[in-house]
């Protein structure tokens, strides 16, 4: 919800404070009257209005009806396969030394591959890797 439409139902559940919060209706609409009229930066107001209106079960449920449902959002990286740059070795980019074990795995494209550690020579391309 945008700080303007915290105002917004504010304004619309005015007229309704007393049926919603009974004897509280002269300290309550007090507050939110002078939050209302008051010079400060919207999300002051905002955030000051929210406060009184929290501070009253009743209030609060109907404050609460006045805004849309929002649909939950997923928000995070696991869909895209995780961080950037972090990515398991490709099955068709890994490389080996034929005389001992050593195996090398490409994660970029034109990453340099590097003669075996082990002073046998260049690594060749392994094919279906798993």
């Amino acid at each position: 919800m945008r700080d303007e439409d915290v105002i917004e139902a504010a304004r619309a559940i005015r007229p309704r404070l007393a049926s919603l919060v009974g004897e509280d209706v002269t300290r309550i609409g007090a507050s939110l009257d002078a939050i209302m009229s008051s010079a400060d930066p919207v999300s002051k107001m905002a955030d000051d209005i929210v406060s009184v209106v929290v501070a009253h079960d009743r209030l609060r449920v109907e404050f609460l009806k006045l805004f849309p449902e929002e649909k939950d959002i997923v928000r995070s990286a696991s869909y895209v396969g995780g961080p950037p740059g972090l990515s398991a070795p490709s099955a068709t980019a890994v490389y080996y030394c034929p005389k001992c074990d050593y195996r090398f795995p490409i994660f970029e494209v034109g990453e340099p591959v590097p003669p075996c550690p082990n002073g046998h020579g260049p690594l060749k391309l392994l094919r279906n890797a798993k």
